[in-house]
């Protein structure tokens, strides 16, 4: 089957622009530089600019690689990410969350 896309849409839906193919659960940046999607047991940031248009301005960086599938979303001042899982293990009760702090100190610095 077809893989879905993140895309960017204006509001009126007069303009559409592709963000990334092979990527599901979109979500803003909290500063509005980026969009965070996933991609197979992965998750990642591409950077973008609006401006008179919408831009891609980088390659997606990986944040978060896991072992299994899991559904996430980010912390409102974006500096948090939750993740629930299923875990298939007998030894344990099979429900696990994690909780990754800090994840922006692992995204490149740019001087201004």
């Amino acid at each position: 089957g077809a893989a879905p896309s993140a895309w960017v849409m204006t509001a009126d839906g007069a303009n559409r622009w592709l963000v990334q193919r092979n990527a599901s659960e979109p979500l803003w940046d909290t500063d509005g530089s980026g969009i965070i999607f996933r991609r197979e047991n992965g998750i990642y940031r591409v950077p973008v600019s609006i401006g008179a248009a919408f831009t891609v301005t980088g390659n997606p960086e990986l944040l978060y690689q896991s072992e299994s599938d899991f559904w996430f979303d980010l912390s409102p001042d974006g500096s948090t990410f939750v993740l629930a899982s299923l875990v298939v293990d007998d030894s344990a009760d099979g429900n696990e969350l994690e909780v990754i702090v800090n994840w922006t100190n692992s995204l490149p610095r740019t001087e201004n």
